[in-house]
Order: structure tokens, then sequence, then C-alpha cells
């Protein structure tokens, strides 16, 4: 099972060598609002939010808040575990949540 910052990094990296995508990682910072998701990745005019999430490790309430947030104000919101949670996300027809958040 890959780290945290290992998959974080594989899911920037293959979004970005997709066409059409922009892909980017949102460490914590004192800019950026506690509980916001792992990684923003835009592709054709949608914006995805990605909360990271490797073995057992559960999203905590902020996090879920900020997806709720960031879905009502029209990005897609997941939970990814794997590149292929993603890459599912970014080729298919979605809309609000996936990925279990």
């Amino acid at each position: 099972m890959p780290s945290h910052s290992a998959l974080r990094r594989e899911i920037i990296t293959k979004a970005n060598k997709m066409a059409n995508t922009k892909a980017i990682s949102l460490k914590a910072n004192p800019y950026l609002e506690t509980g916001t998701q792992d990684v923003m990745i835009c592709r054709k005019s949608r914006l995805f939010m990605v909360e990271v999430k490797t073995g057992e490790a559960r999203t905590r309430k902020i996090q879920e808040r900020r997806a709720v947030e960031w879905a009502s104000a029209g990005a897609v919101c997941l939970v990814a575990r794997s590149w292929q949670d993603v890459e599912a996300a970014l080729l298919g027809p979605s809309t609000g949540f996936g990925g279990g958040i």
C-alpha cells in the first residue's frame, strides 16, 4: 500500500498527463481552511476535490463539511484510495458526491 503522500503524488502526476486536465496538491498552510481536500483537479470545466485516504483511514467531520461546501458550489467531491478511483470520476459523467464522502 502506498503512503498518503505517494498516492497524492501519483494522482497529481497521472491527472496532469491527461488532456484538458490540471491537478495541484492542496497541502495545509495558514491560508487554507482546515479540512480542505488534498488534491484539486480541473478537467474540461469540471472541478474535482479529492480527499486521499490510505489503509483504513476515514474522513474527519471537518473534511466532510468542506466536501459539502465544495459540492454545493458545483465541485465533484470524492475520497480516493487509488488512482483508479480518481480516473473513474474524471472519465465518468460524475456530478455531486462520489467515492464515499
